[in-house]
């Protein structure tokens, strides 16, 4: 589990914390980390949704939640992750929708196998 209280590490541009066996929800907190470039949270065990406050990681250029077991949809709103170009998304089946238009033409290598997320919409 992934404490809370991430605020804290604000200048972080890398966490890389894939194949750990993590479980809960994804902390809201890490919407705080305005200046992540790369988030790679991928082959764990978290559930629940994306965190909305992912909005504000405007400077994401990379985000892996692939094979873990998210639902519902990826939030509208990030479409103001301008940046980002690789978003992986695989293999959490109870994710589905759309990703952001906003995207489209900008992000580079989109995964979703495994999801029912269709392209951009």
């Amino acid at each position: 589990r992934l404490p809370n209280n991430l605020q804290g590490l604000k200048s972080l541009q890398e966490m890389d914390l894939s194949y750990n066996q993590l479980s809960g929800t994804i902390p809201v907190s890490l919407g705080s980390l305005y200046n992540l470039q790369s988030l790679r949270l991928g082959y764990n065990m978290f559930t629940g949704t994306l965190p909305d406050s992912f909005k504000a990681l405007t400077a994401l250029d990379t985000l892996d939640v692939e094979v873990n077991f998210l639902v519902g949809t990826v939030p509208a709103s990030w479409a103001s992750m301008t940046q980002l170009e690789h978003v992986w998304l695989s293999y959490n089946p109870q994710l589905g929708g759309c990703l952001p238009k906003g995207w489209s033409g900008k992000v580079k290598d989109a995964h979703t196998l495994g999801s029912r997320i269709w392209r951009f919409c």
